[in-house]
């Protein structure tokens, strides 16, 4: 249930990134040692408790160093354990990678968001604006645009990603770009960046293309009107990701705004998703025997029961 809490609180810039920044090489920083980050992708298959047990080993093997705690801290917040993967950063320096990490667990609070931007702030002061630090940062402030209605904060972000596009001709800051394009009212900038976008992954090999490189190609045709074509590469993105519900809920949730943005029916390509729904229960442990003043007595159980 925790988990569950913790994955509807994500903004889906936040959870996309967290996944996608996963398949970005680090700007700065070493990798971990290839035993370490084996070690701990093997884990991640078996979730959370599998990666805190084996970082728990390392612990009191005395072996952890901070390149391990960036890949077991960067796995947990793919698991969607963001004060774990805190607590496990504390072991992993003051490097900027380990800032970044710390500030992208932290976005996954509302109330830290602020905390998680003045970091990200702080590496682009420092002169980090590589596309990591900048996407990173843009996402931050689009998710406190989308929770606020504040249109300063997405204009900023739309400067960011553009700025991070220019520099490095990546699809992940150019294709959000051309969408927080649409957001602060520039629908033909949008359209413009998402046909550059296009051009981009098109000239690119498919066997050099990045497994996100689908769905951006999607969002680049619906930004240009071609529902067609973009039911047609989101698609083959969710045949191959079929097992990635998040990504796939993320996804969704992405278009929907692109569609409200361009006036569009936001549920034109809901039926390409195969998303279940998602339920949360909560319940009351009934009164201890010698609880002095009543609260859910044992008597009342049945009742209860019957009512749900």
């Amino acid at each position: 249930l925790d988990s569950a809490v913790r994955f509807l609180k994500h903004s889906p810039d936040e959870l996309i990134e967290a996944v996608r920044s996963a398949e970005r090489a680090p700007a700065v920083d070493p990798d971990p040692p290839d035993a370490s980050e084996g070690d701990v992708r093997a884990a991640e298959s078996g979730g959370a408790l599998r990666v805190l047990e084996l970082w728990k080993q390392w612990q009191q093997a005395g072996t952890p160093d901070p390149a391990a705690a960036l890949a077991v801290g960067h796995s947990l917040i793919r698991l969607a354990h963001p004060t774990r993967a805190l607590e496990v950063l504390e072991h992993a320096g003051t490097g900027p990678r380990a800032r970044q990490l710390r500030a992208l667990a932290m976005s996954s609070d509302p109330e830290r968001l602020d905390d998680a931007i003045e970091i990200l702030e702080q590496l682009r002061r420092e002169g980090h604006k590589d596309s990591e630090t900048l996407g990173m940062l843009a996402a931050r402030l689009k998710q406190r645009a989308r929770m606020t209605d504040n249109r300063t904060d997405l204009r900023a972000s739309h400067a960011l990603y553009l700025e991070a596009f220019e520099r490095t001709r990546e699809h992940y800051p150019g294709i959000n770009a051309a969408s927080t394009a649409l957001g602060i009212g520039a629908v033909d900038d949008g359209r413009r960046i998402a046909a550059e976008v296009q051009a981009v992954i098109e000239a690119t090999p498919e066997a050099e293309r990045d497994r996100w490189a689908a769905a951006s190609l999607g969002e680049a045709h619906l930004i240009q009107g071609d529902l067609d074509a973009a039911r047609r590469h989101y698609g083959a993105f969710i045949t191959r990701e079929h097992s990635d519900l998040r990504a796939q809920v993320v996804m969704r949730r992405q278009i929907r705004w692109n569609l409200e943005w361009l006036d569009q029916p936001t549920d034109a390509l809901d039926d390409l998703f195969d998303v279940p729904g998602v339920a949360a229960f909560v319940g009351h442990m009934t009164d201890a025997p010698d609880r002095a003043t009543e609260r859910f007595p044992e008597r009342c159980v049945a009742g209860v029961r019957k009512g749900i």
